[in-house]
């Protein structure tokens, strides 16, 4: 990027790479005088790597660190905050196996790399909420409350809705030694110009949808930097009680009655329930009937509309 008066020029390096020969690989570096609108960030989105096809962004960042050589050949590790973009990833990856496409243009993935080695191995969730809650900060700046009626909220464990409709599905991958995390990988897969989604799908919705517009995906992802950064140093200046407070206020579903399933020897069994909360270790913890249960990732569905 050169500078020239008041004006920004942005340059884009182009380079080929040996593990995959066929894209491209666009390095964003930005100026002391490009730091205010590109992004406003300290090192969250600096630098953010571009590529035209990855099969997951979170493979190509864990590979990367486990690496420790930048695609370009160079020996570099990632430093913290590095974000990783693809314009289409046919092969995504989703929490606990499942899957997350995007249709090239229209899809925003995105990988960004941090090292939390202040947290103990045990309290890995934490990280989970203080991430969640930035993805949360930024859609409800993306879209002015004027502009779309649906509330915005975090659906245990991994997603964001608007109102009932699935937005957002986030995967974090983490790296643990001597009981501590040593790495962790932010995958958001986030619907953006998308005007129809596949039928199977049961509840999807893009920003486009709920407001009309159509987004630069890369502007997206700026904003995504920019809202990620202050969650996550909050939770690293130990505000903990203050994260979790917000997270419960932003939970779908929090202290209401819903139903949910859970797999049982006889078969799918549907239950109702109201959610009481979340465990610091990630439980969901469900009152049924007065007595409260506690279920671990895939464990329970929430089902969001009654069966």
């Amino acid at each position: 990027m050169l500078s020239t008066g008041n004006r920004t020029i942005l340059r884009i390096c182009c380079k080929k790479t040996l593990l995959q020969p066929q894209t491209l690989v666009v390095t964003i570096k930005f100026t002391q005088t490009g730091l205010e609108s590109r992004p406003a960030t300290h090192y969250v989105g600096k630098p953010l790597l571009v590529r035209q096809v990855l099969d997951s962004t979170n493979r190509f960042a864990l590979d990367w660190i486990a690496a420790k050589t930048r695609p370009d050949g160079e020996d570099a590790a990632p430093t913290e905050g590095t974000a990783i973009m693809a314009l289409e990833q046919p092969a995504g990856r989703g929490q606990y196996g499942t899957s997350w496409a995007t249709e090239p243009g229209a899809g925003l993935a995105l990988s960004v790399i941090f090292y939390p080695g202040f947290l103990p191995a045990r309290e890995a969730f934490r990280l989970n909420v203080a991430l969640s809650l930035g993805v949360w900060d930024a859609l409800r700046g993306l879209i002015a409350h004027s502009n779309c009626a649906e509330d915005w909220s975090v659906k245990w464990p991994n997603d964001l809705y608007a109102g009932s409709r699935k937005v957002a599905g986030l995967l974090l991958e983490n790296g643990i030694a001597n009981n501590h995390l040593t790495h962790s990988v932010l995958g958001i897969g986030l619907n953006v110009n998308q005007m129809q989604f596949p039928a199977e799908l049961p509840n999807p919705v893009s920003l486009r949808q709920l407001d009309g517009q159509e987004r630069d995906l890369q502007e997206v992802a700026f904003r995504l930097c920019e809202a990620l950064e202050p969650r996550y140093e909050q939770l690293r200046q130990g505000a903990w009680l203050a994260l979790k407070r917000q997270y419960l206020q932003a939970l779908w579903g929090y202290g209401e009655k819903r139903f949910f399933q859970r797999n049982t020897p006889a078969g799918p069994e549907v239950f109702e329930g109201v959610i009481a909360g979340v465990e610091d270790s990630g439980e969901l913890a469900v009152d049924c009937q007065g007595v409260l249960k506690r279920f671990r990732f895939k464990e329970v569905i929430q089902l969001v509309e009654q069966p």
